[in-house]
């Protein structure tokens, strides 16, 4: 309803919905498949920690299903920036997690307390998240966590231009009544009204709508709605939910997190500038510049449609001289329009109205607008109007997907920046038996080292001794799988030839297998060294149990 609501209603309007075919492209474009996060050392100390990381963040990134959760953050940092995730750790509903090791403490100690007087308190049923109201099925109790924020839904202090300079955030959240009240970690609850309710929308549908203070209430649905903001004070490190129906916090507590900044990770692909008389914290959306060049292509579809109604020929006939077979013979070829009159002596026949070909230039100059607006290319358009050779086509392509790459590059930071997050608070929350759990194997004290006492410490071990990333080009979509397959054996035909000895002939194998889609069976056609290596390896225990020193190979398949 766009073009309704600023020009006003014309049956005979074309619309050309250039915006949704554009965001359609352009999200798969940057973001198509979840990349393999890759964790590494950068000192041999902390090599077995890295390896164990890569594996519990990877499990959680399909756990958590964030593929979808990130292209509704790129949806929302295209059309509505800055895109926003939230991540944080869920401890058991009511649990704050702030003070999860003083309550484990305290516990313990009335465990031994009941313990020794003899009195031990009864097993306390238990009850779902969904009977505590908590719906989102990605947020999962004594588990980290990872979830798309809509853009309206973030409040960010005025005067400040970067996300990281700014002392407080707050996030807005309706929750339905039933769902707030059931929640333990809520309190100030009791005789709480909504200040949100469903009202009738014209087409029949509902829509939650604003009750005013005045408002005397006194029937309410349970499922209707209360407003909750939640605020994180970066000055007093501390954070607090509250709502315009309590003049009392429904909680409060201390920072919970190890992080550098908010638990609220922004993505934004072209950010604004500040003037010298206020900030600009939300930068214009990837439609704006190319608004006008939409509106002038739906203006020419307009007149073209309009002018192809209007362009038929009229026959006029003498009243009396035509017989209806004949009318009807007439009618049914389309585009000619038959008008009886009493005299048609009295009409003068004139050609009918021919559309400019200036129109036509005009709508070439268009495309040519978008394509340099969009980065599209020929993704969407036909070659750019007044290519003449390969070589100018080649330079124009060439331009036109820079930006494209420069926005996936934009991509992986943000993947990268996700990744070293969610291992923060991993490593924080998760002990041993937890790790255990997720990588299925006995986790020891080099996999998943003690947690400092000190946060600095915490978060210098994570940001200065281990290192994030992802391949580049992970997220995009993958390339002609022809090509990619014709590279690789290139690639391998050349190293055999220069360095035999320096492959690994298994694993290039099962590359090979992965390549042509034999994955499931390269445990039947490839003969690996899996039994020699074992017995190998037995033999070197048993020589070490002896006390002879074995020399390790420096490489990785030792």
């Amino acid at each position: 309803d766009y073009f309704d609501k600023n020009f006003g209603s014309d049956p005979e309007r074309f619309d050309v919905n250039f915006s949704s075919w554009y965001i359609d492209n352009l999200v798969p474009l940057v973001y198509f498949r979840d990349p393999i996060i890759f964790v590494k050392a950068r000192n041999e100390k902390f090599s077995g920690f890295a390896e164990t990381m890569e594996e519990v963040i990877n499990y959680h990134w399909r756990e958590m299903a964030l593929k979808t959760e990130n292209k509704r953050v790129i949806k929302s940092a295209f059309m509505m920036p800055p895109g926003w995730i939230k991540i944080g750790y869920t401890a058991e509903l009511g649990q704050d997690v702030a003070e999860i090791e003083e309550e484990k403490e305290k516990t313990a100690i009335k465990i031994l307390k009941d313990a020794i007087k003899g009195v031990f308190s009864k097993e306390k049923k238990e009850l779902t998240p969904e009977q505590q109201g908590q719906l989102n099925y990605f947020i999962k109790q004594e588990n980290i966590f990872a979830t798309w924020i809509p853009s309206w839904n973030i409040l960010l202090p005025e005067g400040y231009h970067t996300i990281e300079k700014m002392p407080w955030m707050c996030e807005i959240e309706d929750v339905a009544l039933v769902d707030f009240k059931a929640n333990p970690t809520y309190k100030n609850k009791e005789g709480l009204l909504p200040d949100r309710k469903f009202v009738n929308r014209d087409d029949g549908g509902k829509a939650i709508g604003k009750v005013p203070f005045n408002e005397i209430v006194a029937e309410y649905d349970d499922n209707e709605i209360i407003r909750l903001y939640h605020v994180w004070d970066r000055r007093n490190q501390k954070r607090f939910t509250m709502s315009m129906r309590s003049a009392e916090a429904h909680s409060e507590g201390k920072w919970p997190y190890d992080l550098e900044g908010f638990p609220y990770i922004h993505l934004v692909f072209d950010e604004s500038l500040p003037t010298d008389k206020t900030s600009n914290p939300y930068p214009p959306n990837c439609l704006k510049s190319v608004m006008p060049q939409i509106v002038e292509m739906s203006s020419l579809r307009t007149q073209m449609t309009k002018w192809r109604k209007r362009a038929s020929a009229f026959i006029i006939a003498q009243k009396g001289l035509v017989t209806e077979d004949d009318m009807q013979q007439i009618t049914e070829t389309e585009g000619l329009q038959v008008c009886l009159v009493s005299n048609k002596d009295a009409f003068a026949m004139t050609p009918g109205p021919s559309l400019p070909n200036q129109v036509f230039e005009v709508e070439n100059a268009i495309t040519k607008d978008l394509q340099m607006g969009t980065n599209m290319g020929q993704m969407m358009f036909a070659p750019m109007p007044g290519q003449r050779t390969a070589t100018q086509a080649q330079i124009a392509q060439t331009g036109l997907q820079l930006k494209a790459s420069s926005r996936v590059d934009v991509v992986e930071d943000y993947t990268v920046r996700l990744a070293r997050a969610l291992a923060q608070l991993a490593w924080q929350f998760y002990d041993k038996k937890k790790v255990e759990e997720i990588i299925g194997e006995p986790v020891s004290e080099s996999m998943w080292p003690t947690l400092p006492e000190e946060p600095k410490e915490r978060r210098r071990i994570i940001q200065a001794e281990i290192q994030f990333r992802i391949d580049a080009g992970s997220t995009a979509a993958p390339k002609d799988e022809s090509v990619e397959r014709k590279q690789f054996i290139d690639a391998v035909s050349v190293m055999a030839s220069i360095a035999p000895d320096r492959l690994k002939m298994d694993e290039v194998l099962k590359i090979f297998a992965k390549k042509f889609k034999f994955t499931r069976d390269v445990d039947r056609i490839i003969i690996t060294n899996d039994d020699e290596e074992r017995q190998a390896a037995q033999e070197e225990n048993q020589l070490l149990n002896n006390e002879v020193p074995q020399v390790v190979s420096p490489n990785e398949n030792h």
